[in-house]
């Protein structure tokens, strides 16, 4: 399976709701390429929908800090406790 198969499968699986397994597709991706902010930006969404908040803002971070312009303080004032 290409990566491009790959988002197209996890992207379906985003499509249906099915999160947990689009988060485990879009890792498997991210390993391959784990400079790819755009990946890491879309993996702490999925675990902002799974209410992993820490987890997310920490890869929200990431894609921060690798050039995706994003303002992640929407995180922050969810049931996040740091």
């Amino acid at each position: 399976m290409t990566d491009f198969d790959s988002f197209r499968q996890a992207y379906k699986l985003c499509q249906i709701g099915e999160w947990s397994t689009a988060l485990k597709v879009y890792e498997k991706i991210l390993k391959k390429d784990p400079t790819d902010a755009y990946l890491w930006y879309t993996i702490g969404d999925l675990h902002e929908i799974l209410e992993n908040y820490k987890v997310a803002a920490m890869c929200f971070d990431k894609a921060k800090s690798l050039g995706y312009g994003i303002d992640v303080d929407h995180v922050f004032h969810k049931k996040c406790n740091f």
